[in-house]
């Protein structure tokens, strides 16, 4: 059941070698089999590399390799700074339907494409290369009667750009627009730390447990909490998310 597994991670590993990689083993008896070498109570590989310059840890896990590696290469390859390089400030900020919003996420985030009625995105030289999507308004007791709290819930980028200042200027955009006074969003720590939250003024407010969900063995895809097939599936845990919130309002300073 491993034949069309097999390609994928031989082409990933040889991506892994070039980073600080964490790939986190959830099939145990499979890569104790295929990778006895390289295991570490098999549960955790760990590939040092020399020219990674960043202090941040990147984790996989076997079921995204398998069915996005397009999108895991990509994550390496802005970790390793690879990508094309743009500025903010070239770029359009405008307004994106939900149809094309949701189509983008789901093409370059890992955590796939969300519903939503607010996306934001970014063009440069007429092509959209960025998208953000975020909630509908809240009311928090503290705030102007005419000022809401939202959340960032995805940011991305179309693989092989990396956008300086991208996710300031959407932001900036967005809170503008709507009068936002309240902004919170969480980072995955799968991906490493997210320091860019920081630089523009998030503070890291609290780092959720992680969460533990089936995946099947046969597939490698997510079992949903009500799915018979929990006799062939292996538990995933992940590593959980961390919480970040940046106020607007005097009201909440």
């Amino acid at each position: 059941m491993h034949n069309s597994v097999e390609p994928h991670l031989s082409v990933f590993y040889s991506k892994l070698r070039a980073l600080n990689v964490y790939l986190i083993e959830f099939h145990p008896l499979y890569f104790q089999c295929r990778y006895k070498s390289h295991a570490l109570n098999c549960e955790i590989i760990k590939e040092k590399s020399q020219n990674f310059k960043e202090k941040t840890d990147v984790y996989f896990a076997l079921h995204d390799i398998v069915h996005q590696p397009a999108k895991c290469i990509a994550i390496l390859k802005s970790k390793l700074g690879l990508n094309r390089k743009v500025f903010a400030r070239n770029c359009i900020v405008t307004k994106i339907n939900q149809i094309e919003g949701s189509a983008f996420v789901h093409s370059y985030h890992l955590l796939d494409k969300v519903t939503y009625s607010y996306y934001v995105g970014l063009k440069y030289l007429d092509e959209l290369i960025a998208v953000a999507a975020f909630s509908k308004g809240r009311k928090l007791n503290r705030l102007k009667a005419d000022e809401r709290s939202y959340e960032l819930i995805r940011f991305c980028c179309k693989d092989g750009y990396t956008i300086t200042g991208g996710l300031s200027k959407v932001l900036n955009y967005f809170v503008e627009e709507k009068n936002a006074a309240h902004m919170m969003t969480y980072t995955d720590n799968m991906l490493g730390e997210a320091s860019s939250f920081e630089k523009i003024g998030f503070k890291r407010i609290e780092i959720k447990t992680p969460l533990s969900f089936s995946i099947d063995a046969t597939n490698f895809k997510k079992l949903l909490p009500d799915d018979n097939k929990y006799q062939d599936s292996y538990v995933f845990t992940n590593l959980g998310n961390t919480k970040w919130v940046k106020y607007y309002s005097t009201q909440l300073l």
